[in-house]
């Protein structure tokens, strides 16, 4: 999953990189021989999304073609997982390529990114006050856990389970025993499969035992992601995935979506989410306009800064 992971973050910042080369930057010496592709701004649909050209835009067209014409052919044998790139630049949609079979209601994994949407419906969450703070023990938002430790503290500290809060899950610092980035995915010993393949998820995480004061220490753990979803859910008493499509996507005009679940019912909120990437576009430009889309504001401010 790190390794997805990262390759997506490669081509997002690819797709950044080629943001930036306007028609002003690039000198008329450069030449790119592109015999086949050629450019035509996106389908206009009626998902909320302005459309422009690249030109209109100020960014150079043939540039883009021979960006198009080499993913397409597959000229520097390595492009064969690339599904799709568009090109987002002053709130417009300018590209939209698909490549290797894909298409633009193929539903694409989000993997480890899943992740942020779930922190988003936390800040939504608070907006909406069915969460109080951040710096709510997670305690008060899981009863159906009550059996749980709880008074349980990492050594002689002064801090346990008791003390662990939603900023500790959304910062991954916990201090809870696992290890998800040493072994293997694939292996059995590996903390999240482990996590996978157990009865209740959430019961999972929360029994591992504490290695580091709450607070103190970073640790990779996608359980604490599945904790968040649970505490989500728990907040307003609903299905995680009504909350998320109520809240977030049908404001976003996101109409097909898919939210993977664990045989025990879990919501899988550290990796199982599946969109389209005009819809996935969407949630990066929400960011980058202060928790806005079309006008409305879907995010607070102050949980996007």
């Amino acid at each position: 999953m790190k390794k997805l992971q990262y390759k997506y973050i490669i081509i997002f910042l690819l797709v950044l990189i080629i943001n930036l080369f306007t028609k002003d930057c690039i000198s008329s010496n450069y030449k790119y021989n592109s015999p086949h592709y050629r450019y035509n701004p996106p389908e206009k649909l009626n998902d909320g999304w302005e459309i422009s050209s690249l030109d209109s835009e100020g960014i150079n067209t043939e540039l883009i073609e021979y960006l198009i014409n080499n993913i397409y052919s597959n000229k520097f044998d390595q492009y064969e997982n690339i599904h799709s790139v568009l090109i987002i630049r002053n709130g417009k949609l300018l590209l939209e390529e698909y490549f290797n079979g894909s298409n633009g209601e193929i539903l694409h994994d989000q993997h480890s990114v899943t992740k942020s949407f779930c922190s988003a419906l936390v800040g939504i969450a608070i907006d909406h006050q069915f969460i109080k703070s951040v710096n709510d023990p997670i305690k008060i938002y899981l009863p159906e856990y009550h059996y749980i430790n709880w008074e349980h503290t990492y050594q002689s500290a002064t801090k346990g389970k008791i003390d662990i809060t939603i900023h500790h899950l959304l910062t991954m610092s916990a201090g809870l025993e696992w290890d998800e980035w040493k072994t293997k995915y694939s292996d059995p010993n590996n903390s999240h499969n482990k996590m996978d393949h157990s009865f209740d998820q959430v019961k999972y995480v929360l029994e591992r035992p504490l290695v580091a004061e709450p607070g103190t220490m970073f640790t990779y753990n996608s359980g604490l992601a599945i904790i968040l979803g649970k505490i989500i859910s728990n907040s307003i008493n609903i299905e995680f995935d009504t909350f998320a499509t109520k809240y977030l996507f049908e404001p976003l005009g996101i109409n097909n979506h898919e939210w993977r679940m664990f045989p025990s019912g879990i919501y899988q909120t550290e990796g199982g989410l599946k969109l389209r990437p005009r819809d996935m576009a969407k949630f990066g430009l929400l960011y980058l306009n202060n928790g806005k889309w079309n006008n409305q504001q879907i995010i607070s401010e102050k949980w996007i800064k």
